[in-house]
């Protein structure tokens, strides 16, 4: 099984005065937005070959496609290998609960279901790590037709980052991280307080999940 912390800021909001009439500064815009996108009531994700949704306050499906192949022995003890096809893992995370399945694209998976272990993480919970560093940091500033920002290590962020975020009707719905990356990571942020519910399989087969005794 494939194992998959949830920060959200405390917003304080600062202004600037221009003309007598209170302006945001950019830092406090973008800080507003995030906040506002990482207590959203639910939102849809997509990262590279990952599709993600999310219900508050712990409800996440997660969706990863890529590549794998069969293998198959014959009755002269040879292996064959069949050619690569389409795979999809749906991850579903409920209160304490992890259910898992996989198989070809397009065919309902078989799940099993374990209890979470302490510290796991998935995609939602790392976008709202982000998004809460971003309403709690200092570092901000506009750049372009969007905002630069710079957050520290901790809580759901596994190292500092740096990148930029535009914002659309009040909420973020783009992250470009630069890590040190050739090719900075996307993240879309979509369906904001619109996404569908996520819900637990109709069917999963209990199953025991081995845990890292340090999470």
């Amino acid at each position: 099984m494939k194992r998959g912390v949830l920060a959200v800021g405390i917003l304080g909001v600062s202004w600037s005065c221009a003309s007598g009439n209170q302006v945001r500064s950019p830092a406090a815009t973008l800080q507003a937005a995030a906040a506002a996108t990482a207590h959203a009531k639910s939102f849809t994700v997509l990262l590279e070959g990952v599709e993600v949704t999310y219900q508050a306050p712990d409800r996440v499906e997660q969706v990863e496609h890529g590549q794998a192949s069969a293998a198959a022995s014959s009755s002269g003890g040879t292996v064959s290998t069949s050619g690569a096809y389409a795979e999809t893992i749906t991850k579903v995370f409920i209160d304490g609960h992890y259910y898992e399945g996989d198989g070809r694209a397009g065919q309902t998976p078989a799940f099993s279901v374990s209890q979470r272990c302490t510290g796991d993480m998935n995609a939602a919970e790392y976008v709202l790590g982000i998004l809460g560093a971003i309403a709690r940091s200092g570092d901000l500033h506009a750049s372009g037709g969007g905002y630069a920002f710079r957050i520290p290590k901790g809580g759901a962020v596994p190292f500092p980052l740096s990148g930029t975020a535009t914002i659309a009707s009040g909420y973020v719905n783009t992250i470009n991280l630069n890590p040190g990356a050739s090719t900075p990571p996307a993240i879309t942020i979509a369906s904001i307080n619109a996404a569908p519910p996520v819900t637990a399989p109709p069917s999963a087969t209990p199953s025991t999940m081995s845990c890292n005794s340090n999470s």
